[in-house]
């Protein structure tokens, strides 16, 4: 019973993170507090950070299975993975503008009148290798610490979330650059670096 309220709980946020961050519900809010919008983003970091950790501490405090046990040496192997996904995480972040991406940025220009928009689609550092860098480090870190029962089965929730995340903010990207994003779709793989689709003759 206790694994059933774990997967309910890890799927409840995962709906209400994906609900919060929705088109129809990001535009409902922007038109119904206009310019007060600029504070959306940051609002919704805190709340989805305010929400994932307590569950996290939750999930590894639960008396649990433990499925997995990696012998000596092959146990410094999740030991490498957790830093691979720091490494990938890190180099994302920077790549982008890191105050945008907390929400800062938006309240910066509120109170300044100012306002930044990037039109372009980028694809450069490791965006030219996959095309969604941040989500593959979230899914190496979750896996790479599942070794109890409870553990694997919020692993596979997230991991489940993550990709629907995907295809939607890709349905997004795509209506918004067109073809641009298109062709990068068809040039750099998802999530697996160097596994591209094989052109149809």
């Amino acid at each position: 019973m206790k694994y059933v309220l774990l997967i309910v709980l890890w799927a409840s946020f995962c709906i209400i993170h994906s609900v919060l961050a929705s088109t129809g519900v990001t535009s409902w809010i922007e038109n119904k507090f206009g310019q007060y919008y600029a504070f959306y983003r940051l609002a919704y970091n805190f709340v989805a950070l305010a929400t994932f950790f307590p569950l996290l501490i939750y999930t590894k405090g639960m008396d649990s299975i433990q499925v997995i046990n990696i012998p000596y040496p092959w146990n410094l192997v999740p030991t490498l993975l957790l830093a691979l996904s720091a490494v990938i995480l890190v180099i994302t972040i920077l790549q982008y503008d890191i105050l945008e991406f907390a929400g800062i940025r938006q309240v910066i220009n509120f109170f300044s009148n100012s306002s930044s928009y990037s039109s372009r689609v980028v694809t450069t550092g490791l965006l030219r290798i996959v095309r969604h860098p941040a989500y593959l480090s979230v899914i190496i870190l979750a896996w790479a610490q599942s070794n109890s029962l409870a553990e694997i089965l919020a692993s596979i929730v997230l991991t489940l979330y993550i990709m629907i995340g995907i295809l939607r903010e890709e349905n997004k990207l795509a209506a918004q650059y067109g073809r641009l994003y298109i062709e990068y779709q068809q040039q750099v793989p998802m999530l697996i670096p160097f596994l591209r689709k094989r052109r149809k003759d």
